[in-house]
């Protein structure tokens, strides 16, 4: 992944071959769509063409955010969009829309990008784990470096109920008996 100054860069999601070969099978879809029926304009068409849209620009879009969690719930969301064409084009073959031939080219593309995503989305979930073991280091490196607490036989250490007890004031109500913590109490009647 290009990075600059520490940030990714805007159009940085055009090299990785993910996306490139995401947006050739956009290409080769939309050409292969165009024999479609005109009555499926609006039905099958349209859902095809969304569905393989969306993984590049999951792609992209994740890869300009900043942050790896979303990245990955990007490259998530682009898997499920695969599958989702992956189940259109079928369909599509079934209704006989789109010829045997076209379909086997598509296909092998779709399993291609299919895997890319799968390893990307593997690579951006291990990163996050490794991200998070590394916060986990830190946080118990600060807790070593750390003065130890106050031992309660201390006069420091006070528990939170003697302390809640002197800063604030209790009322119990008599009905229910629950305690109830406050400056004022209405009065019932």
């Amino acid at each position: 992944m290009p990075v600059t100054g520490g940030m990714r860069t805007a159009s940085g999601f055009r090299r990785l071959d993910t996306w490139q070969l995401a947006i050739t099978l956009v290409e080769r879809i939309y050409q292969v769509t165009t024999k479609f029926p005109c009555e499926e304009r609006y039905g099958l068409t349209s859902q095809v063409r969304r569905a393989a849209v969306s993984i590049p620009f999951n792609v992209a879009e994740g890869f300009c955010r900043r942050k790896t969690k979303p990245y990955a719930q990007h490259v998530g969301i682009a898997l499920g969009s695969q599958g989702e064409l992956e189940t259109c084009l079928e369909l599509a073959v079934r209704r006989k829309f789109l010829a045997p031939a076209d379909y086997a080219q598509l296909e092998a593309m779709l399993t291609s990008v299919g895997s890319l995503l799968s390893g990307l989305h593997r690579s951006l979930e291990d990163k996050i784990a490794r991200e998070k073991a590394d916060r986990s280091v830190k946080r118990q490196g600060k807790r070593d470096s750390q003065p130890p607490a106050p031992s309660p036989d201390s006069e420091r250490s006070v528990s939170r109920r003697d302390f809640l007890r002197r800063t604030t004031r209790w009322r119990v109500f008599r009905r229910g008996g629950a305690c109830t913590r406050g400056t004022s109490i209405r009065r019932r009647r």
